[in-house]
């Protein structure tokens, strides 16, 4: 089991590149917050305003995302006061900084694709892979 940002699953849903990668992780098995659902949504919503989907093709996506997650969703609050120590420690949001809390109160590699992200998990010594 493994943990997975918005980043990394954004990436999956909008097939960029490296998308293979993150979905051979996803079959493993991997958990994530239920913050990224809407992360993931919003980055297919940006898609649509840059004129890379149409109206419908990014409604299709949304909605096929949406009834047939490829991941497991945590509840975030547990998760709230690592986040918050972490987020303060190194200036990111606390959106940022709750797959940092999860992974590491879980024990669990982070998978991400944000090469910020990436560092400062080594920094707080939690295992990840970027992608």
């Amino acid at each position: 089991m493994k943990v997975i940002d918005a980043s990394s699953l954004a990436k999956f849903v909008n097939r960029e590149k490296g998308w293979k990668v993150i979905e051979s992780h996803l079959l493993e098995g991997c958990i994530t917050l239920g913050l990224a659902v809407k992360e993931v949504l919003n980055s297919i919503w940006k898609r649509h305003l840059r004129n890379d989907f149409t109206e419908e093709f990014a409604q299709k996506i949304m909605l096929e995302f949406i009834n047939n997650l490829p991941v497991k969703t945590i509840e975030q609050n547990d998760y709230l006061a690592d986040a918050i120590k972490i987020s303060l420690k190194y200036k990111i949001t606390i959106y940022d900084s709750l797959y940092l809390a999860l992974a590491a109160k879980e024990g669990l590699e982070l998978i991400t694709s944000d090469e910020k992200q990436y560092k400062m998990a080594l920094e707080e010594n939690i295992k990840a892979i970027i992608v």
